[in-house]
């Protein structure tokens, strides 16, 4: 404390000083410097992305008992946040040492897009009804590449629940995982997603992934990140290709899609002309009989799978 008045003490005027007649103002370089060498504590607030409800709510108190309780929770928030971030890390350093034999994919929507997209757009446009386009990115963190179904307004049911999840997973894990060509030795799996309850985690989505697990003879790792930190790749393509989106007049989703395919090497686009979304939901639950989940660890074994789930799986089939 004492040391701290000295330098609170350095920064005063003495009574000498404060008869000097400053002709040359500091620099901001000078003032910079100074401020660094002697208040390097202080720090200017930078903007912060990941932060959820319960964060924004623990970080405010109205007294000191509340302040360190708060403070508690939010340190434990942050432990289990951090829990996540480090399996996943692990499991991503896994998959690229194991040579082929798993793969780490990640997969989210993003913000839709409103076509036409003008750079200069005139106000007269701001009454005009745009045509949608939502995106769908599935993403090989792994490699470092991801896939973008753009999906016209009008050309699909616009279902962001399980069936068009389902409908566009299943169509990445046929034809660039699941296939001699792509992954021949591929035994293992991890997905990963955000907490939104009604797109991917429930019970259609599990059994989806049980089954494709039982037919391929795979083993499939689902993780979910905390609600309100789950900023992750997916994020990242995102903001390359609104950027470039941004910079350029769009009036179609195909030229969207070209915009897409220029805008990084991760980026890649899916025909979706012909897109179809299966009714999974219904196929789910009337062919393939419904277990109590106490994990997301799908094994391609029969261990901890009940036959009956099983049975009705080869039975769909």
């Amino acid at each position: 404390q004492q040391q701290q008045q000295q330098q609170d003490g350095q920064l005063l005027p003495t009574e000498s000083q404060t008869s000097i007649t400053i002709t040359h103002p500091a620099k901001y370089s000078t003032f910079a410097n100074s401020w660094k060498k002697y208040r390097s504590y202080i720090k200017q607030s930078t903007s912060k992305t990941d932060i959820c409800d319960t964060c924004s709510k623990l970080i405010k108190w109205s007294n000191e008992q509340e302040k360190q309780e708060k403070i508690y929770n939010l340190k434990e928030h942050l432990k289990s946040v951090d829990v996540e971030r480090k399996t996943f890390k692990t499991y991503l350093t896994n998959t690229r040492k194991s040579n082929g034999e798993s793969v780490h994919i990640s997969f989210d929507f993003s913000q839709s897009l409103r076509i036409p997209m003008l750079v200069n757009e005139p106000k007269h446009m701001s009454c005009v009804s745009k045509k949608i386009v939502d995106i769908f990115g599935i993403a090989n963190t792994t490699k470092l590449k991801q896939h973008n179904f753009l999906l016209e307004e009008g050309r699909w049911p616009k279902t962001k629940g399980p069936n068009g999840v389902i409908s566009m997973l299943h169509y990445y894990l046929c034809n660039f995982v699941l296939t001699d060509f792509a992954l021949p030795n591929l035994r293992s799996i991890y997905l990963m997603a955000d907490n939104c309850f009604g797109q991917n985690k429930n019970h259609v989505v599990l059994r989806y992934l049980a089954m494709m697990s039982i037919i391929f003879k795979i083993n499939i790792n689902y993780q979910f990140l905390v609600t309100g930190h789950t900023k992750f790749f997916p994020d990242v393509c995102f903001g390359i290709l609104k950027r470039k989106l941004g910079n350029h007049d769009v009036c179609s989703a195909k030229q969207a899609a070209d915009l897409v395919r220029e805008s990084s090497k991760c980026n890649e686009v899916v025909e979706t002309m012909d897109f179809k979304t299966f009714n999974w939901e219904e196929f789910i639950n009337k062919n393939i009989v419904d277990i109590d989940w106490d994990s997301f660890q799908l094994a391609k074994t029969r261990a901890g799978v009940e036959k009956s789930f099983e049975e009705s799986v080869i039975a769909a089939v």
